[in-house]
């Protein structure tokens, strides 16, 4: 299956379970580890852990999907699935905006600064 087609499919069942917020970012041309992220909000730690059990139970069940790992059960607060090509983060709504995952992986890189520029300026 390809990684976009993952990707939506996550996103789907997370809606379906009432996540707030999802998104869905390409990070495969700024990253090596994996080419999607799917961002996704829960109301209070045991909200995301509901996420994350239905997320692994039905691309278990569907498509005999296992993700290699999965980080912040414990706490619930920040909860990492990793499907290698696809990487699910489901995060209680504070710390979603404290991280600002979204406007990380999607900011603009900055430019190069050369000698020519006006802001270069030698010792």
């Amino acid at each position: 299956m390809k990684a976009e087609e993952l990707s939506q499919m996550i996103a789907d069942i997370l809606d379906a379970k009432k996540a707030d917020d999802i998104a869905v970012l390409s990070v495969g041309q700024k990253t090596s580890l994996t080419e999607y992220f799917v961002l996704a909000s829960a109301t209070t730690p045991n909200h995301a852990k509901a996420l994350e059990d239905e997320l692994t139970y039905k691309l278990k069940e569907n498509y005999d999907l296992s993700p290699l790992a999965v980080e912040g059960l414990e706490s619930g607060r920040w909860i990492l699935v990793d499907y290698a090509s696809v990487v699910v983060h489901i995060m209680c709504r504070q710390d979603r905006e404290f991280y600002d995952l979204d406007k990380f992986w999607t900011k603009k890189e900055a430019e190069n600064l050369s000698p020519e520029d006006h802001s270069f300026q030698e010792p």
